[in-house]
């Protein structure tokens, strides 16, 4: 009996679990001191946009440090901007410029035109990808998305505890 119900149970675990973690596309991103973002050392991505005021990607980084303060080089920011924005003379100098005074603790990597955002089918802002290289495959483990608060937290949290035992796994 026990048996005959495990087997579904199993199976419908080892499908969630393909569907959830997919790979990641992973363009050529640069920052403001034109350094490319160096994949294979990430392992926590704060996505933010322009609607955002920088304070809510800026809450989730000092949350982490605190919570892995080990981890803090492993901690990449993306800053999406859309092409519309882009198209007047001088606005990539100053979205530059203004992405210059967040960066405080981590580098911010620009997603000029969205790409690395779509095709990774990232619509909300913030979001917290947590990642996992497997022989320069990158592996989205899971996704927070939305502002800082408990509920998000503690799916943080969790998504973290699975990422710390697939690598336990894979070792």
């Amino acid at each position: 009996m026990y048996i005959k119900l495990s087997v579904p149970i199993i199976l419908l675990v080892t499908c969630f679990r393909a569907c959830a973690q997919k790979e990641l596309y992973t363009p050529t991103l640069k920052n403001q001191h034109n350094q490319e973002i160096n994949w294979e050392e990430c392992k926590y991505i704060i996505i933010g946009n322009r609607k955002g005021d920088g304070d809510t990607g800026k809450l989730w980084a000092d949350k982490i440090f605190n919570y892995k303060t080990k981890e803090k080089e492993k901690i990449c920011a993306i800053a999406t901007i859309p092409k519309w924005i882009t198209r007047t003379p001088g606005s990539k100098y100053f979205i530059q410029k203004s992405i210059f005074i967040l960066e405080k603790h981590i580098s911010i990597f620009i997603d000029w035109g969205e790409d690395f955002s779509n095709k990774n089918h990232i619509y909300e802002y913030p979001s917290l990808l947590i990642i996992y290289n497997n022989m320069g495959k990158i592996t989205e483990i899971g996704r927070v998305t939305g502002d800082y608060n408990n509920k998000n937290w503690k799916k943080f949290i969790s998504l973290s505890n699975l990422f710390n035992n697939v690598i336990k796994i894979n070792s």
